[in-house]
């Protein structure tokens, strides 16, 4: 028993550094994230001109800040896959929209907002029941990259669909329904080389081009992001076979793009 404790104490010894680490990153990079939004809200589609950010951090710092940043005032807004659930996010969010559905198939993500004007839909977005063209914005961030991969980790059976390359044009189609006349979709994927995690699937761009030509937009916008030392704009060469985690914790070059139905 005496070497039992003795060896539960030594596991803790080691754990606790790797805890206190992972808990410094995630203070630091919520600080980050709250610098960005706020700048984002200030500025809006010139928030990132220019400008370099988020040392050492994954890509939330761009993406989310760029959601906010593009979102502009609305009616009725879609979050696919519900990354934008969280108090903050809907707060910023609800200065800009009056009503918000989150959209999101697994049972992982916890949180319910009780504020007027927010609503939960459990359902595939290939697979629901909410009228076409009932949003001025559908918003799908760092979530395409994870249909009809295997989401056990997010609470879905284990196992993948055959061929999820499809399963992503087909998402691509179904969000282009759910557009209004006129509306919007902002979308982010991780983004270089073409790589199978089995969870999700980093796009190259002949990937993430498919994707945009299968929502058939009337407009498209592309705004390509890599962590060089920090966060900067680039383009799609500067892209190009990318690893992911080769320079941050998740992807070291992301896409965000904004599609007109």
């Amino acid at each position: 028993m005496r070497h039992l404790a003795r060896a539960m104490r030594d596991a803790l010894r080691l754990l606790l550094p790797s805890v206190r680490r992972e808990r410094e990153y995630t203070l630091r990079r919520s600080r980050a994230l709250g610098v960005e939004l706020a700048a984002a809200s200030r500025l809006g589609p010139e928030w990132s001109a220019g400008r370099q950010w988020g040392q050492g951090f994954d890509e939330r710092v761009v993406e989310l800040p760029w959601v906010v940043a593009r979102l502009g005032q609305c009616a009725r807004m879609l979050d696919v896959g519900s990354a934008l659930n969280s108090p903050a996010l809907i707060e910023a969010v609800k200065a800009r929209c009056d009503e918000v559905v989150f959209l999101n198939p697994f049972p992982d993500d916890a949180f319910r907002s009780a504020q007027p004007g927010v609503s939960y839909v459990a359902a595939d977005v290939r697979r629901h029941w909410l009228a076409p063209g009932s949003f001025d914005v559908v918003t799908c961030v760092s979530t395409l990259e994870h249909i009809g991969c295997d989401n056990s980790r997010y609470g879905a059976p284990p196992g993948r669909e055959p061929d999820p390359a499809q399963a992503r044009l087909a998402a691509m189609r179904a969000m282009r329904e759910l557009c209004a006349s006129g509306g919007r979709l902002l979308l982010t994927v991780p983004l270089g080389r073409l790589e199978d995690h089995d969870w999700f699937v980093q796009l190259d761009e002949a990937a993430l081009q498919a994707a945009i030509a299968a929502f058939a937009p009337s407009h498209a916008e592309v705004e390509r992001f890599i962590h060089a030392g920090m966060w900067r704009r680039a383009d799609a060469a500067e892209c190009e076979g990318v690893a992911y985690g080769a320079a941050t914790r998740g992807a070291s070059a992301v896409a965000c793009v904004e599609l007109h139905a």
